[in-house]
């Protein structure tokens, strides 16, 4: 299956949009991290060790995909990445266009990330949120319906730049004085290079997860894979042009790409990617327009600097 699936990500897609772009030469894990000769992505260097690499394809089935990645050589790049939240800029929770958190943060990359919760809401994210080594208001107690998933897994990074991939322990998050950025997204998807047994199967136990599950929404998602690559992955949704994923679906792509841990975090109207020289570079869903204007404001965010 996973061959299948590899097949149908790199061989098999039907290409259109912008012309190819050269591929850079780059770090070795990087060079590596896709086929070499493989052109059906649109791939271009953001800073060395950090690429974006782009493709809209129609699969074997005739299906529409746009898919983003960014992906970041842990060992090679100078960049840091970053949790951040509307907290950093001052008064009560708001939210903010992930471009704002780009542009303010003067970041290389930025992409959404925690589901926020409850518009007037005290608190930036539903589950563990730390910024710099400071814990920030989070919602612990998510509704029963929901808490299988909302606030279920985190990222955390410490204070050395290693990456942690956990599970809620237990009925609520403990603090986490071993990282100094934290936030908890969705699902695991991926724990040690095997996809996690409930959405490989789509089961979960509400109504509310297995839809979220086996529903093909739009996805924003982190992986880290065996050569130490961390990967930002972002599929648009909900448009005749792009038909997001469900969640096996994801963890499969990323399997594909060598990844051993992954978390899904917000998706839908919320799943957005920005560069610092290219703004938006995908289609967010929320103005049911297929273009780069249909940012949704949200409370938290993911950057590299």
């Amino acid at each position: 299956m996973l061959f299948l699936l590899m097949l149908f990500f790199v061989l098999a897609p039907t290409v259109y949009g912008q012309d190819r772009v050269e591929s850079p030469k780059d770090t070795a894990a990087l060079e590596s991290f896709f086929i070499s000769d493989d052109d059906s992505w649109d791939r271009r260097m953001l800073k060395p060790g950090v690429e974006h690499f782009q493709q809209h394809f129609k699969d074997d089935n005739g299906i529409p995909r746009f898919i983003n990645l960014v992906a970041i050589d842990l060992d090679e790049s100078d960049v840091e990445v970053k949790v951040t939240a509307s907290y950093v800029f001052g008064g009560k929770p708001h939210r903010m266009a992930i471009s704002e958190y780009g542009e303010k943060s003067e970041a290389l990359v930025a992409i959404n990330a925690g589901f926020a919760g409850r518009s007037s809401s005290d608190y930036y994210n539903s589950g563990i949120l730390r910024i710099a080594g400071e814990d920030i208001p989070y919602h612990d107690d998510a509704p029963e319906e929901i808490t299988r998933f909302v606030g279920s897994a985190a990222v955390g990074i410490d204070y050395d730049k290693k990456w942690h991939f956990v599970e809620r322990p237990g009925e609520n998050w403990n603090r986490w004085d071993e990282v100094e950025f934290a936030i908890a997204g969705g699902h695991m998807l991926l724990a040690g290079g095997v996809m996690k047994e409930n959405i490989r199967n789509g089961e979960g136990s509400t109504a509310i997860e297995i839809r979220h599950i086996n529903s093909t929404h739009p996805r924003t998602a982190i992986c880290k894979t065996n050569k130490n690559i961390v990967v930002f992955i972002v599929v648009d949704g909900r448009h005749d042009q792009a038909t997001g994923m469900p969640l096996n679906e994801l963890a499969q792509f990323m399997l594909g790409l060598g990844c051993e841990d992954a978390i899904n975090f917000d998706g839908g109207g919320s799943s957005t990617m920005w560069i610092n020289d290219g703004g938006v570079v995908n289609h967010p869903s929320d103005n049911k327009i297929f273009d780069n204007k249909g940012q949704r404001r949200v409370k938290s965010a993911i950057i590299v600097k």
